[in-house]
């Protein structure tokens, strides 16, 4: 699926909520693409009282996020970073926004961002195998 207003939509969730620390935007944008996957259109949720059929694919993948990473929020999960490198109390906006950095605070950046780009990886895989069961699970009905 390619659609720029999915992308647009999504740009503020990376680091914590646009350098706020806070939630993943991996975990949340899982939960986007499962919404797309199992969720109801507005016409449809606006007449159903029945529970989100989204729900149960959100939870399980909630549960296997926090048990993968140890965490949903963006400093726990790459807070060892900070300590490897010996920096502590680490302004992440202030790198972000920083022309220079010194060879330590680069590091430290990289280090970060390919994490966080591996966590990506590995939560795109989860999302694509839940929605293919899901879809495997639909054709033998």
């Amino acid at each position: 699926m390619y659609d720029d207003s999915v992308f647009r939509a999504a740009n503020g969730m990376g680091a914590g909520l646009a350098y706020k620390g806070d939630v993943c935007g991996s975990l949340l944008g899982g939960c986007m693409m499962l919404g797309l996957k199992f969720g109801l259109g507005s016409e449809k949720l606006a007449r159903s009282e029945e529970p989100h059929p989204s729900y149960p694919a959100v939870q399980e993948f909630y549960d296997w996020f926090q048990n993968e990473f140890g965490s949903t929020k963006c400093p726990d999960i790459f807070g060892g970073y900070a300590r490897e490198f010996n920096v502590n109390n680490i302004d992440l906006d202030a790198m972000r926004t920083k022309t220079t950095r010194n060879e330590k605070e680069q590091a430290l950046v990289d280090a970060v961002h390919k994490k966080c780009d591996q966590l990506t990886g590995r939560v795109a895989a989860r999302i694509a195998e839940t929605i293919w069961d899901a879809i495997e699970a639909e054709k033998r009905k």
